[in-house]
């Protein structure tokens, strides 16, 4: 499974904090109204952003289950997140979703309440997705996802290469991720349309990335990758694209540069607690 560093995660939290649809969050933990003991399980969970974003609004009794492959991210997240729980309700767990999906859920799942991710579901291939969205059907799972890609991409000041780099950047986002080939920008549509065909009451909201001039270096960082990303795909010379680089960074250190990344969050709610709800 292709991996990120703790200090990319680190450095686009502000950004995917800003950019978590509201609305989404709090229906997500609504879903664990009357619960005084929640089991939240986080997959892919990297450094525990969704662990950050949430348990300040959940009771105190609450537990995690983090799950991701790469252990020194585990490590990251137990130490910036054991301050938030009571002792013992934090396990992190050391897994590799690619390779064993189904034993790897058997085990985290169980006595799970919420089911919850961010920034992944654009990376996995459409079989591995489906898999994943009948098993929690199956348990009659919700599940929360947030910031996944939706292929919208706009810079400010524009440039004339700009649609053809964010163009080869979504095909670039399809590649294998160690998954298979990744849904990339497809990966939102894809999976509301299968949550909602498979019965579950679905709420989905834009998340989009905002970001400002007040932060060069994340602005630098995501334009270096997109750059990577188009010298891979080689769809453009790389004349074209030194200038593009060279424009949208001088952008940056002006203090210029606004970019927005589009990304949707959404909550899928079984019908047993639906009806539970209503009455």
């Amino acid at each position: 499974m292709t991996g990120f560093s703790a200090d990319w995660l680190s450095l686009r939290e502000p950004a995917d904090t800003r950019a978590r649809a509201t609305e989404i969050r709090d229906a997500a933990i609504d879903v664990l109204s009357g619960k005084t003991h929640p089991v939240i399980v986080d997959l892919a969970s990297g450094t525990g952003s969704t662990l950050r974003a949430l348990a300040p609004r959940l009771p105190e009794g609450q537990s995690w289950r983090l799950i991701d492959h790469d252990p020194a991210l585990l490590e990251r997240a137990e130490a910036l997140c054991a301050g938030l729980l009571a002792p013992g309700h934090l396990q992190c767990v050391e897994a590799d979703l690619a390779g064993d999906m189904e034993g790897v859920l058997a085990r985290a799942l169980e006595g799970a309440d919420l089911v919850t991710t961010s920034a992944f579901l654009d990376l996995v291939s459409p079989p591995w997705a489906q898999a994943l969205l009948t098993t929690l059907q199956k348990r009659g799972l919700p599940f929360y996802a947030a910031l996944t890609y939706d292929g919208r991409t706009t810079c400010s000041p524009a440039h004339p290469l700009d649609e053809a780099v964010v163009d080869a950047v979504n095909r670039h986002q399809t590649g294998d991720k160690g998954f298979g080939p990744a849904l990339g920008p497809q990966a939102a549509d894809f999976v509301l349309a299968a949550l909602r065909s498979g019965g579950c009451q679905v709420m989905d909201a834009p998340s989009d990335w905002t970001c400002p001039g007040e932060e060069p270096i994340f602005q630098g960082e995501l334009v270096d990758g997109w750059a990577r990303a188009v010298r891979e795909i080689g769809t453009l010379s790389p004349t074209d694209l030194d200038q593009w680089l060279g424009f949208r960074r001088r952008a940056i250190e002006a203090g210029t540069s606004r970019i927005t990344v589009g990304h949707v969050d959404f909550l899928a709610i079984p019908e047993h607690l639906t009806s539970r709800q209503r009455v």
